[in-house]
């Protein structure tokens, strides 16, 4: 049907919500998944599509200047070449 046919042909750029870090992490995989089968490890990600760098983040964990949310983000931001790159996207559940 429809649903499958979108599942199937559609980019997913999925962001955990208020709902628990385990059930979200065991079913969606995101672009990048840095340690699969670890719980955390899609819980921030970026991702390209086209001239569109994609940053998701997460505002349930920590994002102060020694979290590894944070410190992730900002060496990730710093190394898109704008260029190539000119369009920056950030997303996060609030």
């Amino acid at each position: 049907g429809i649903p499958t046919h979108l599942n199937d042909t559609t980019q997913h750029f999925t962001y955990p919500g208020n709902y628990p870090f385990q059930s979200y992490s065991a079913r969606f995989p995101v672009p990048g998944q840095k340690r699969p089968g670890d719980i955390t490890s899609n819980l921030y990600y970026e991702a390209s599509v086209g001239p569109v760098r994609l940053f998701v983040l997460n505002n349930l964990i920590p994002f102060d200047e020694t979290s590894d949310q944070y410190v992730w983000f900002n060496q990730a931001i710093r190394s898109v070449n704008r260029q190539i790159t000119p369009w920056l996207v950030v997303m996060f559940h609030s």
